[in-house]
């Protein structure tokens, strides 16, 4: 004698406005027609992330590529809150060029895509990424700097956590669906 699979209801919400979730037995089509109404929610929110996340990656760039082209090496926060002494952290054009590799390193992450090149990338995981996006700030901290700069300093930072954030977010939507797809019945026939 075959084994009885045991049927998991989806959790729905019902239709009379009720934030109560009752359990409720879906069959294969409205399953099907939830499950890809959640895929094209996701995929919506996914695209707009990722939008958002590339926005944030091009100003923070931009800022960067600005900072190098510029003859002073102060804190563009400096323009705006001007300190009582200007200062910049030591090698201010080698860590500039040290967070555009970060954020490339974001970008190649978010779009795998684009790291199609004759050569491999190498990903880096996001915690090493937040120990090499630290380490700017963390000097600035050490000899003293004025917030402006060491804010202008952890910018690399705060788009790595940010990115982070937002590609785990989207990771565990992806999850999610695996899962769902998992928890459907399926008995043909039945």
């Amino acid at each position: 004698m075959t084994s009885v699979r045991r049927r998991i209801p989806f959790l729905a919400a019902t239709d009379d406005g009720d934030d109560d979730r009752t359990q409720i037995v879906l069959d294969e089509t409205e399953q099907e027609d939830l499950i890809s109404s959640l895929h094209l929610e996701n995929t919506q929110s996914t695209a707009r992330a990722r939008l958002l996340l590339d926005a944030v990656l091009a100003f923070s760039v931009s800022l960067h590529v600005v900072y190098l082209l510029k003859d002073s090496r102060d804190s563009p926060l400096a323009a705006l809150f001007p300190p009582a002494v200007p200062d910049s952290i030591p090698w201010p054009v080698a860590f500039t060029f040290y967070s555009i590799c970060i954020h490339a390193q974001l970008l190649f992450r978010l779009h795998p895509s684009l790291s199609a090149m004759p050569y491999p990338v190498l990903y880096f995981p996001y915690p090493v990424l937040y120990l090499a996006a630290g380490i700017a700030p963390t000097l600035s901290l050490l000899l003293a700097r004025t917030w402006q700069t060491t804010l202008w300093a952890a910018v690399p930072a705060l788009v790595v956590a940010i990115t982070h954030s937002v590609h785990s977010t989207m990771q565990e939507g992806d999850a999610a669906l695996a899962e769902l797809e998992l928890l459907k019945y399926r008995a043909p026939g039945a």
